[in-house]
């Protein structure tokens, strides 16, 4: 069994996770533009650089990524075998 789909359903997740929180970011920095101000503003976006964050948020998701990439194939495993009329097929051996 592949788990391409289950891999490209998972970037996909992925993907609209991540346009959610930008859009729901980009909504509240439009609410909170008025009282911020623009000493806070470059301080914010210096914090961000001298942390790395982008590069650290990339990491942590192409890791969590790899992570259930490397786990679905026992989940799947998992629930074909908890699965009553495949438990009885003879031909239900798991790959080695």
């Amino acid at each position: 069994m592949s788990t391409k789909p289950l891999t490209q359903a998972l970037v996909l997740t992925g993907i609209l996770f991540v346009t959610f929180t930008c859009s729901l970011a980009q909504e509240q920095e439009t609410a909170g533009a008025q009282t911020m101000t623009p000493e806070k503003r470059a301080l914010i976006v210096e914090l961000l650089e001298v942390t790395d964050s982008k590069k650290n948020a990339l990491a942590f998701y192409k890791a969590m990524l790899d992570q259930q990439e490397a786990q679905m194939p026992d989940v799947i495993w998992q629930s074909l075998t908890s699965n009553k009329e495949i438990q009885g097929s003879a031909a239900m051996k798991r790959p080695g």
